[in-house]
């Protein structure tokens, strides 16, 4: 199924190449009309890779969105608070445990900094050290203070 759009396209402008050459031309075959054929076979099959290509990537997007639903549905579930830090330190993902913690909605968690959650104090030895362990290792563990939405700090 892999090629089915590439012949497609092909056949259909193979097809329109003898209808143009049957409707405009009577000559015998030259080797322009040569040319336009094979030229209309390479772009048949161009044109029908890049539609086979997206058609299988959109295939795959589907799957991938589906299993990212399985698993944030696992970690919303999870009792330990997780989320998910952009590069930029946008919090992506937030589970239910880690809402209540610092008494945010997910939805305003989405909109803040992951420095919004922690002390000034954690703040700087977060960056001098966490950053680097999760880049390095893929994760990282250390205790720090947390601020609640509110303003009430806690030890994490």
């Amino acid at each position: 199924m892999r090629y089915t759009w590439r012949f497609i396209c092909t056949i259909i402008l193979l097809i329109s190449n003898f209808v143009s050459l049957s409707i405009l031309d009577t000559d015998p075959i030259t080797i322009v009309h040569i040319t336009s054929f094979f030229i209309n076979i390479i772009i048949g099959w161009i044109i029908g890779t890049q539609i086979d290509k997206y058609i299988h990537s959109k295939k795959q997007l589907g799957s991938a969105n589906k299993a990212l639903e399985n698993y944030s549905y696992a970690l919303d579930s999870a009792a330990d608070a997780i989320c998910i830090i952009s590069e930029k330190g946008e919090i992506e993902f937030a589970n239910d445990a880690l809402a209540k913690l610092y008494d945010h909605s997910q939805k305003e968690l989405k909109t803040l900094n992951w420095e919004n959650l922690i002390s000034k104090e954690s703040s700087n030895r977060v960056l001098s050290t966490m950053i680097s362990n999760v880049k390095e290792h893929g994760q990282s563990r250390k205790e720090g203070t947390g601020v609640t939405k509110d303003g009430i700090t806690f030890p994490q």
